[in-house]
């Protein structure tokens, strides 16, 4: 067609005027001013800041909910949040991956991505173990794939959840749980998805893990005008008691927790004959002496050592020392 314009439109003093066919020495000197449809679904700094506050609460949550049932020192960090194109990302992630499709609600899907390695040893603690990551990779059993789905990703949707209770009522359902990204398709290529990385530290074994929601979800729950102005109607708004400084939500629920705890005195072997003939007033002689410490059992490891003694009218124990986590000196 050359530099004839496509598309014209007559004007009333029946000049011609091109749209969208401006040459590129015309579009130059010309007023108009090309629109970036892309540009427009980046987020502000201010929202960016807003998301981040937002997302460590969720780390709070989370936290709260996993560390009960691993019963072990859990660590998360917030790493970074970014807005990339859903084709970049997903030929980001390494195959294979734990990759969780799930529903924010009919129309809108999102993914959990989690690194094999964390994934594998907390699976592992899960069932039982130290929590070791696994040696060679590979997809999930069909015992391990709902217990991964049970433990961690319900309450990881629960937390979610929580965590925007009072901009949205969300529902997350799981849809499939995937190992190879290239059979992920949620949005098309081109759509712009806010990825949220965390690091994690279940005892000795670090990985990554990611949450993937496409921008058009998390837009309109953010603020559109600046942090700061949006902070200062909060605290106009608040009641006097909510201006005071809280605890996290997780913290609370671990004050009310009730954990079992079991001090041991020693140990015995005895033939099973002389424990069939055992009485009221016999003694059994123990492996430990008076002045060792003894070992103090919480969900059945052994946490710290301490000492007999009595407080008031109640039996109790001091704690001597603490044992780091992953020492297995009084374990057998």
């Amino acid at each position: 067609m050359g530099d004839k314009p496509f598309l014209h439109r007559q004007r009333p003093d029946k000049d011609r005027i091109s749209l969208f066919a401006l040459k590129k020495q015309d579009l130059a000197r010309s007023k108009v001013d090309a629109f970036d449809f892309k540009g427009a679904e980046k987020l502000t700094a201010d929202q960016l800041r807003y998301l981040h506050r937002i997302f460590l609460q969720f780390l709070e949550h989370f936290a709260g909910m996993v560390a009960p049932i691993l019963q072990m020192r859990v660590h998360l960090d917030l790493e970074e949040i970014n807005l990339i194109p859903f084709k970049d990302y997903v030929d980001s992630v390494p195959n294979p991956t734990i990759i969780a499709l799930f529903k924010l609600d009919p129309l809108t899907k999102g993914l959990v991505v989690m690194d094999l390695s964390i994934a594998f040893a907390i699976v592992d603690r899960l069932m039982g173990g130290k929590g070791a990551p696994l040696e060679q990779h590979r997809e999930f059993t069909e015992i391990e794939r709902p217990v991964f789905q049970k433990h961690i990703l319900s309450r990881i949707f629960e937390a979610y959840t929580e965590t925007w209770k009072d901009k949205a009522a969300l529902s997350l359902q799981l849809e499939n749980l995937e190992f190879d990204p290239l059979n992920v398709i949620i949005v098309p290529t081109s759509e712009n998805m806010t990825v949220v990385t965390f690091k994690l530290k279940v005892g000795r074994v670090e990985g990554g893990m990611e949450l993937a929601i496409p921008v058009r979800h998390i837009r309109p729950l953010i603020p559109k005008s600046t942090l700061e102005d949006y902070a200062a109607r909060g605290s106009q708004t608040a009641a006097p008691q909510q201006k005071e400084t809280s605890f996290p939500s997780f913290v609370k629920k671990v004050e009310v927790a009730r954990i079992p705890i079991h001090v041991e005195l020693g140990r015995a072997e005895i033939p099973f004959q002389d424990l069939l003939n055992i009485e009221p007033g016999d003694y059994i002689r123990l492996n430990t002496l008076v002045a060792e410490n003894l070992r103090i059992r919480i969900a059945g490891k052994t946490k710290f050592v301490g000492k007999p003694g009595v407080r008031g009218a109640k039996m109790a124990v001091q704690i001597t020392a603490v044992i780091p986590e992953g020492d297995d000196t009084y374990e057998d």
